[in-house]
């Protein structure tokens, strides 16, 4: 059986066949038409001689007139009979000629096939001894059996020909696929399709490789497979390499997985472990340890955070077990792992015993027999040390290389550590800090309706902490809210959720016993890329001690205030008495001569009238004067704003300095308003100021000696603001005590003369009001300034319009 020529597969998958060549067809058209031709002639010639025979025959028995007829018709048939046997053998002539020539032609094809045939086998030994060099190629029956392997199969195998001829596949299977991969193998295989893949062989001595591998059927002419032949190519150092970089990815991956479970607050003691018994492996180690670098001053120390049970008696097992949870601490520095932390570098001892930067070993510690130092570092800052140890073979820098992404994680993680420390420690101070300061921080997450509260709001706001931390409800938060201050706590809110804007409010609160308190809060918000509302989040700060005191203090503060009256009207007592005692004497002037005509008999009617005028003007001097000492004296703290004329503020309060300053002979220059302005005040406050701006005018006068010696007071429409002047002839502040006369009990006279508490209080007033008080030094000028909105409320209201 013929068998047919092999299928050779293309690179691109297309088969070829190489089918008999149609060179001999015209050659064998013209035999048989040549063997035809000379057949219908020896068929013609039969004929005729049968007819011939068959004629001579009648003639017999036939009368001589027929006889003569059928004698002409058989001469003529002899004829016909001798040009077919002429044909005949010129047929045959040329029959003979052309099998001649086509045996001659023939012989040519032949030797030419021979010589194609030769010129193939040769390119064919050619191809196989190339594809031998750069191939795996065996040859196998139906059976599995191997029937032929080059030397490439016996190279990477172990096997020699003669071992595996014979034998099944199964020689070099490794089991390392499973049985549905050999089952679609053979299936493709059995359906006359190639089968291609990577598969993974056993060699004689045990080790894995790899091939990539293409089975090829090779059938007969009828199609049918004979018999396998599979060439593979060597993949084994491709294959180790994938497997090693999926290795570390897969190592990365649960490194990075492990790192971001650290990161989220996870265990700092499980996570070393983790990344030691990692460590372990990749190094082929039996002992290690990771630990992070502290300093006693300036000396180093190591602190393990993770480290191998290396136990040899009962006291260091004890030790490891009470060192379990809070690590190791190792001073020593004259060591192996020593030398990593004081010099910053890796440190490789394949014969510790013998190495000089060792500093011995314990007795009854376990053998080291080789170890590997790594400085951990974080950018260029040394945060810690690896150290391995007993190591087949010892360490090489190349391991180094190899667990390099293992160093950066124990880099990142200790790092994250040391920032978690950082972070617990600023908690911790934040938390005293708002428990001294009675402040609570919180974070409101809007999506979630979830509320986070620091430990201090609890107490702030007198809730019970939870014992699983949850905060109270929006609800119950809003219940403790005083009724009074429902409304100011709604409005921050509605404005929080609808623009997130800044804000500080104020609101009191009802505590659990019925005590009121003072909440301070100030809360803003977060948001995302595209605007949403993300968080509030803020502080509330218990103020309640804040506003005691405040209000004691503004008890004292009026208390100060009255006495400080007081004084003034202590210092100007006997100007007021002088004030006084003049009508006093005029009325008794008048009430004597009244008298004197009474006791004459001889009273005129218009001397009465007269007199009795005068005497009643004195009296209301008299009024006047008593009643601006009353209203001086009154607290007016509570007094309600109110307009008045400019003017007539100042008109009245030198009712109460007039005879003083005369009686000094300092001179009172007074300017008022051409128009007196109207402005909301508390009228006997801003008295007060300007007596007390009067009161230091007069004493700088007359205890600078200055020949000239002058008061001046001035009121001036200011458009939006009211300002009083007041400018004396003394020498004026001097440029180091400008920033100190405003400082309560600040003074610059003797011991005994003064509180030093005037212009503090008098700046306190202008302050309520809105204004301010300075002194202006500039230019000549030696005045103390009092400057007042004539309408405070428009001030607030544009303060809190700026806020």
């Amino acid at each position: 059986m013929n068998q047919e020529i092999p299928q050779i597969e293309k690179t691109n998958g297309e088969k070829v066949e190489s089918k008999p060549s149609g060179g001999n067809r015209p050659l064998l058209i013209i035999f048989f038409t040549m063997a035809l031709a000379n057949i219908l002639i020896l068929a013609g010639s039969l004929y005729f001689n049968h007819e011939i025979l068959h004629s001579l025959a009648d003639v017999s028995n036939r009368n001589s007139s027929e006889f003569e007829q059928r004698r002409s018709q058989a001469q003529a048939t002899a004829e016909r009979l001798g040009a077919y046997e002429s044909l005949q053998g010129l047929a045959a002539i040329l029959l003979l000629t052309g099998m001649m020539v086509a045996g001659y032609v023939l012989a040519l094809r032949v030797r030419r096939k021979e010589g194609e045939i030769k010129t193939a086998k040769w390119q064919a030994r050619r191809f196989r001894r190339t594809l031998d060099q750069a191939a795996i190629i065996t040859t196998t029956d139906l059976h599995g059996r191997i029937t032929d392997a080059n030397q490439a199969f016996e190279k990477i195998s172990g096997f020699s020909r003669d071992e595996v001829i014979g034998k099944n596949h199964r020689i070099i299977n490794s089991d390392y696929h499973p049985p549905s991969f050999w089952q679609n193998f053979w299936n493709t295989l059995k359906a006359g399709q190639v089968f291609q893949g990577e598969v993974c062989n056993r060699a004689k001595d045990g080790s894995i490789y790899w091939v990539e591998t293409q089975v090829i059927p090779q059938k007969d002419s009828l199609g049918n497979v004979v018999e396998y032949i599979a060439i593979r190519h060597d993949i084994t150092e491709r294959k180790l390499a994938e497997e090693k970089t999926q290795h570390h990815r897969a190592v990365i991956d649960s490194i990075g997985q492990i790192q971001r479970s650290f990161l989220e607050g996870g265990s700092a003691r499980e996570t070393f472990d983790y990344l030691l018994s990692v460590l372990l492996r990749a190094t082929g180690s039996e002992y290690g340890y990771i630990g992070e670098v502290f300093y006693s001053g300036d000396k180093p120390f190591l602190k393990t955070h993770a480290i191998t049970d290396i136990s040899w008696n009962e006291e260091t097992k004890a030790l490891l077990t009470a060192k379990e949870e809070y690590g190791l601490e190792f001073h020593n520095m004259d060591t192996l792992f020593g030398h990593v932390i004081t010099n910053n570098e890796f440190v490789i001892a394949n014969d510790p015993a013998q190495d000089e930067r060792a500093g011995g070993i314990p007795p009854g510690h376990p053998p080291l027999n080789a170890y590997l130092g790594i400085p951990i570092r974080f950018g260029d800052e040394l945060v810690g040390s690896i150290g391995v140890a007993n190591r087949e073979g010892g360490y090489d820098m190349a391991l180094v290389d190899e667990i390099h992404p293992y160093l950066e994680a124990c880099a990142l993680v200790i790092h994250a550590l040391r920032e978690r420390r950082a972070i617990e420690k600023a908690h911790r101070m934040l938390e005293d800090a708002q428990a001294s300061a009675k402040m609570g921080s919180y974070s409101f997450d809007v999506e979630n309706n979830k509320i986070t509260w620091s430990r201090q709001m609890y107490q702030v706001f007198d809730f019970d902490l939870d014992a699983t931390g949850t905060a109270p409800s929006l609800t119950e938060i809003h219940s403790r809210v005083h009724p009074e201050d429902v409304a100011i706590y709604d409005k921050a809110f509605e404005v929080g959720m609808e623009t997130g804007a800044f804000q500080v409010v104020e609101f009191r609160i009802l505590r659990r016993n019925g005590q009121v308190a003072y909440i301070h809060s100030r809360a803003g918000a977060t948001f995302s890329r595209n605007g949403k509302l993300l968080t509030l989040q803020g502080t509330c700060q218990d103020i309640t001690d804040v506003r005691e005191m405040e209000a004691r203090l503004e008890q004292e503060k009026n208390r100060l205030i009255q006495a400080a009256k007081m004084a003034t009207l202590g210092e100007m007592a006997s100007g007021v008495a002088h004030e006084i005692n003049n009508p006093l004497a005029i009325i008794r002037g008048f009430s004597d001569q009244l008298l004197a005509l009474a006791g004459k008999g001889t009273l005129d009617i218009d001397k009465v009238t007269d007199s009795s005028e005068k005497i009643g003007n004195q009296v209301m001097r008299i009024k006047k004067i008593v009643d601006g000492l009353r209203t001086f004296a009154r607290d007016g703290e509570g007094d309600r704003m109110k307009e008045v004329p400019a003017n007539k503020v100042v008109e009245e309060t030198l009712e109460l300095c007039r005879t003083r300053f005369a009686s000094h002979e300092v001179e009172l220059r007074v300017k008022l308003a051409e128009h007196s302005p109207t402005l909301s005040c508390r009228e006997v406050q801003i008295s007060q100021v300007l007596l007390n701006l009067l009161s230091n005018a007069h004493d700088a006068v007359l205890d600078s000696g200055v020949p000239e010696r002058w008061v001046e007071i001035s009121c001036v429409d200011d458009g939006d603001t009211v300002e009083f002047r007041v400018r004396d002839s003394g020498p004026g502040v001097s440029t180091e005590h400008r920033y100190l006369i405003f400082q309560p009990f600040f003074t610059t006279k003797e011991v005994g003369a003064g509180s030093g508490l005037g212009l503090s209080i008098s700046k306190g007033i202008a302050e309520s009001h809105k204004g301010t008080l300075y002194y202006d030094g500039t230019s000549g000028q030696n005045a103390f300034v009092l400057s007042l909105p004539k309408d405070p409320t428009q001030v607030e209201k544009a303060a809190k319009t700026a806020a």
